[in-house]
This record gives structure tokens, C-alpha cells and sequence, in this order.
């Protein structure tokens, strides 16, 4: 489930909407270059957790996504994907991408999310862990889920047809 983001005109902002609450997690905080500032509140089973999210993108794509599980919120930003544990309020592991983050996709009959990104695809586990990992060598302009699989179309290379159980490169028969 996608949860809504705040945007803040400054770091301060953020920092002063997260001051007001008890259970929070800054997301980004060491970032040399800061251009957009987001939050969101995920629930969690102790209440409310309001996240902060500092990213060197301005108009970037940031995006929280929780997990179907309700324990762990992915958070796709710059060239990274943070898990938060909403129970023990602190990030659970923090993923660098290949790329620059483009968005989650559900993969239900797996139970497991995508992390698309500017070169590939990273699958992460409903229990907050990286099940595999795929990239090609240019930049993505289309994928698509077909059955079993995910089809990652590149600007100057051939088609990849990626099975989403394992990350093995399939066959392609196009």
C-alpha cells in the first residue's frame, strides 16, 4: 500500500514537523547536497510512525510503500531503498540501487515487492530482505509483469525477460 507524502519547503521544517512526535525515523540524514524533504505516517501496531525523507533530487522520485506484512515500510528515494521497522522504530536495511529509483510494484503471488530503478530491478521480501537483484547495462524505458516473469526493456540493448522467483535472465522469445 502506498502511503502519501508530505513535501517541506526545508530541512528545518521536516525537522520541527518530526520534533512533535515521539516515534520517528529520518531517512537521509546525511546527505551532502539536500534538495526535497518529505514525510509520511505509517501505522504500526504501537501506533503512528512519522517518517522523514531528506533526498539530493529535486523532484525525484520518493516513494513509501508498506509492505502487505504491516511490519515494514520500503522507502525509494535517490539511489536507494530504506526498509523501516515500524515495530522497533529505526531502519532495518538501507539498499543501494545501480540506479535512481523509479517505483515499488507489487508482486503479490510472491509476496514480495520490486524496487524499479534507472538500470534494474531489486525483489525485496515481505520480511524486509533482498531476495535477488537484476540490472542491465543502460537505462530502463519499460517493464512490464507477464506471468511468471518481468520484462525489462532497455534504450540500446535486447529485451530481458527476468523470472521473478529467482531473478534468473529467461529465455526470450520476442
Amino acid at each position: 500500500m502506498k502511503l502519501s507524502l508530505i513535501e517541506w519547503d526545508s530541512r528545518n521544517l521536516l525537522l520541527e514537523h518530526l520534533a512533535k512526535t515521539e516515534r520517528t525515523v529520518l531517512i537521509g540524514r546525511d546527505i551532502e547536497s539536500p534538495a526535497s524533504f518529505f514525510s509520511c505516517r505509517a501505522p504500526s501496531s504501537a501506533g503512528y510512525v512519522e517518517i522523514g525523507v531528506i533526498s539530493n533530487q529535486t523532484g525525484g522520485s520518493v516513494c513509501c510503500e508498506l509492505l502487505r506484512s504491516g511490519k515494514f515500510l520500503c522507502i525509494g528515494r535517490d539511489q536507494a531503498v530504506t526498509i523501516v521497522d515500524l515495530a522497533k522504530v529505526k531502519i532495518h536495511l538501507d539498499e543501494r540501487l545501480d540506479g535512481v529509483f523509479f517505483e515499488f510494484v507489487a508482486d503479490d503471488s510472491r509476496n514480495q515487492v520490486l524496487a524499479i530503478h534507472e538500470l534494474g530491478v531489486v525483489a525485496i521480501s515481505l520480511d524486509a530482505h533482498v531476495n535477488w537483484r537484476r540490472s542491465s547495462a543502460d537505462i530502463l524505458e519499460d517493464w512490464q509483469i507477464i506471468g511468471g516473469s518481468i520484462q525489462l526493456s532497455a534504450m540500446d540493448e535486447e529485451t530481458m525477460l527476468v523470472d521473478l522467483a529467482s531473478g534468473a535472465i529467461l529465455p526470450s522469445h520476442l
